[in-house]
């Protein structure tokens, strides 16, 4: 079955919906810093090739029984895309020249920090357009997390929330500015809150960084 860009622009939307940012009375909330240098590697779930895994909820999830799922993935060679029946995937190109997809779902990721999603049910192809590349995936269990991924250019403020922050400095350094004080983030490394975030400025410290943001908002607990 083919994926109308209408399907794809559907799921999407379904990937940005139901962000709806509040204050909150809560305690501040604690962070997380990741390195993705040392993060665990592992397979990809086809075993075409190999990634790293940042974040996961919840934490002790293991093969697809997650809500949601942040990694980096190496792609070295002409490659499938695993299939996720059920799950709605963002990817973003972090490094190399990108890939071109065809099959159910028919993009040219190529653009730096441009995030692109898809249904994690269609059957993908990918080519490397240059070289080795490496991307941010993001997948959310559908009906279960609802999920925004942007690229951060120039300094923004994110008010308190009851959402999962994952800020992730792509290239460059960049400063996470919070009330207990100042995050530094080198390049490949992340800032994570889980659940509930703080408000926050997010500065990139020079004009070559490149930082990806994704805010995550659960909208049913899938083990009720």
């Amino acid at each position: 079955m083919n994926y109308s860009r209408r399907t794809v622009i559907a799921a999407g939307a379904a990937c940005a919906s139901g962000l709806v940012q509040a204050h909150t009375a809560s305690p501040r909330p604690s962070h997380e810093i990741i390195d993705v240098r040392v993060s665990p590697l592992l397979p990809w779930k086809n075993g075409a090739g190999a990634r790293r895994e940042l974040a996961v909820h919840p934490t002790d999830a293991s093969g697809d029984a997650f809500d949601w799922r942040i990694g980096t993935a190496a792609i070295v060679a002409d490659a499938p895309f695993s299939v996720f029946p059920g799950i709605d995937r963002c990817i973003a190109l972090i490094h190399g020249a990108g890939i071109r997809m065809s099959g159910e779902v028919q993009h040219e990721l190529d653009v730096p920090l441009q995030p692109y999603c898809f249904p994690g049910e269609a059957t993908i192809d990918s080519k490397l357009i240059a070289g080795a590349s490496e991307a941010l995936n993001v997948l959310m269990r559908r009906g279960v997390c609802a999920a925004k991924t942007s690229a951060v250019r120039r300094p923004v403020q994110l008010e308190a929330n009851e959402m999962t922050t994952f800020a992730f400095c792509v290239t460059g350094n960049a400063r996470v500015d919070v009330a207990s004080g100042s995050i530094e983030l080198q390049s490949g490394q992340a800032a994570l809150w889980r659940s509930t975030s703080p408000r926050m400025a997010i500065h990139p410290a020079t004009g070559e960084t490149g930082t990806l943001l994704v805010q995550i908002r659960q909208v049913h607990d899938a083990r009720t």
